[in-house]
């Protein structure tokens, strides 16, 4: 890694603004590690890779437990590309984890007049880095047709990659287009056919509205970093004329993958620690505020309210001036949508002729009565989308995000089985683990996207599995941009849309390679003089740590 250029970008000691050249010592490899500390700010590098075709780019990278529990990042892209993307890894605390090199698979490409280049994560939480090797692995020309004939598949692109439009800019603090992009750009060859962006959080919005309040609008005071960084970040980009999901749209279309905007459906009227995420409507209007039993007004909105809903539709209609290819309503974001507003009352007394405070809260027709406000918001969606798609000559697709059962759904004020016989949705987002609802959805030839939500390799597996079994269309990942940059997890999304990968994945996940370190620096890490540590203590984290 000493080859990386410019010279003057790297120094043999911790050097600010500089890359620290580090000799290491591990089994069957050794060498010089480029290294750099959280604040350290260094420059980007390239490193010269002097080959030319088609080969496999393995990363080799050493993430010590010294950070805590912070991440490494790698940022790497080739030369003539203008997005970086990147490699993720947390280390832990009490493992071997700290004294071993990990090797991941980074890319494949032709890198004939190509090199390596090698940045790092400077803005929100900057984070360290460490990469002891790249290794290129020649391909054949067999393995490259076979290689090229599977990237031009369309068949196996079902993956539906969902990103909350906030948490990224909270971690990242991007500033310019190319770093916002290193959300989508890893994309490109993958299985991902659907990304759906948020671009709300109720009335709040994560773009420049004239219907909702872009978040921070009028704060200069946050109770946590990433809140500073998100509102601070929007508001460079918005200087520069960038609207991240416009961006991220725009570049998804160019790489063929359609792009859903995603809209969180809960309205929250007051935020204690994330008041810079509030908008004005729900801020400015109490008497819309969702009731208790007992007479308490609550800080969210209901939707039992006509202004309310049509505030919602406003914020869609809005969007679908864009050239986004459908809408994702994200209803477990966040029931409940109703409760004991004197309208709701009314009509139900209108309706039934009795109080609803009068009866079980769980009645079947409180139930029932209280999805009806959902019901019709979500009957005007669909004659909204229609219309648009009427205007554009092209299809828009309404997705929805409900929970796994009908009790459950109807519970949270959400009645599937209208939507589906009224035609109000094309897809169901949503865990494929219960065989009634399957079975209505598949009557009403509805699509049906199997989401996974506790994102672990396992449950990437398991679930896309089931909704394979469960005649899926597609497998969606809930918010995949937090952990599509983990070598082992994305090894498995990418793949998602293969079935017989996901078959293989079932018998065994996909694990970096570890290589056991001896010395870093004029650090000795394979003995120690303490030989009484505890039995899950590594012998060697002792001597890094403590030189005991």
């Amino acid at each position: 890694m000493s080859k990386c250029t410019p010279a003057s970008a790297l120094s043999t000691g911790r050097k600010k603004g500089h890359w620290c050249l580090l000799p290491y010592d591990a089994e069957g490899v050794s060498g010089t590690m480029l290294g750099a500390g959280e604040l350290t700010d260094a420059p980007d590098v390239t490193l010269p890779l002097g080959v030319s075709g088609w080969h496999g780019i393995h990363i080799g990278f050493w993430a010590p437990a010294i950070h805590e529990t912070r991440p490494t990042i790698i940022k790497l892209k080739l030369t003539g590309d203008d997005i970086f993307h990147r490699i993720w890894h947390q280390p832990d605390n009490l493992s071997w984890l700290q004294t071993e090199l990990r090797e991941t698979f980074w890319t494949y490409a032709d890198l004939t007049d190509r090199d390596l280049v090698i940045g790092q994560q400077k803005k929100g939480f900057p984070a360290a880095l460490h990469i002891a090797y790249v290794k290129l692995e020649p391909l054949s020309p067999e393995r490259v047709a076979a290689l090229e004939q599977d990237r031009s598949r369309t068949d196996t692109r079902r993956v539906v990659a969902l990103n909350d439009g906030c948490s990224f800019i909270h971690r990242d603090g991007c500033t310019t287009e190319e770093e916002l992009l290193e959300q989508v750009e890893l994309y490109r060859h993958s299985d991902v056919g659907t990304v759906s962006w948020a671009v709300n959080y109720g009335d709040a919005t994560n773009y420049p509205s004239n219907v909702g309040t872009m978040v921070g609008t009028g704060y200069d005071d946050f109770e946590t970093i990433g809140g500073r960084n998100m509102v601070e970040s929007l508001r460079t980009l918005t200087e520069q004329g960038i609207v991240p999901f416009e961006s991220a749209m725009r570049h998804v279309h160019s790489m063929g993958i359609k792009f859903h905007a995603q809209f969180r459906l809960g309205m929250l009227a007051a935020e204690l620690f994330t008041t810079e995420a509030q908008g004005a409507f729900s801020r400015n209007h109490p008497e819309f505020r969702i009731v208790d039993r007992d007479g308490t007004a609550l800080p969210k909105l209901s939707y039992a309210f006509p202004e309310v809903r049509n505030l919602m539709l406003s914020l869609i209609a809005e969007v679908l001036e864009h050239d986004v290819d459908g809408i994702d309503l994200c209803y477990i974001r966040g029931p409940m949508y109703v409760g004991y507003e004197a309208t709701a009352i009314e009509d139900f007394k209108h309706a039934h002729g009795v109080d609803p405070r009068e009866i079980d809260e769980k009645d079947e027709r409180w139930i029932r009565h209280k999805a009806d406000y959902v019901t019709q918001f979500a009957r005007d969606v669909r004659t909204l989308v229609d219309d648009v798609s009427t205007r554009r000559g092209k299809k828009l697709e309404v997705a929805a995000q409900p929970y796994w059962t009908e009790a459950l759904n109807l519970h949270h004020g959400l009645d599937v089985r209208t939507w589906l016989t009224e035609g109000l949705v094309d897809t169901l987002q949503m865990g494929p683990r219960d065989e009634a609802m399957l079975a209505l959805i598949k009557a009403h030839n509805c699509e049906l996207v199997a989401n996974v939500g506790a994102r672990t390799p396992e449950n990437y597996v398991k679930f896309g599995l089931d909704g394979y079994d469960a005649g899926a269309v597609g497998i969606g990942i809930w918010d995949m941009n937090v952990p599509q940059y983990n070598p082992e997890h994305w090894e498995i999304l990418r793949n998602l849309g293969h079935r017989d990968k996901v078959e293989a994945y079932a018998q065994s996940l996909p694990k970096m390679k570890t290589i056991k370190l001896k010395s870093v620096g004029e650090m000795d890490i394979c003995h120690t003089t303490n030989k009484d540590t505890p039995e899950n203590w590594p012998p060697e984290m002792i001597t890094q740590i403590t030189c005991g």
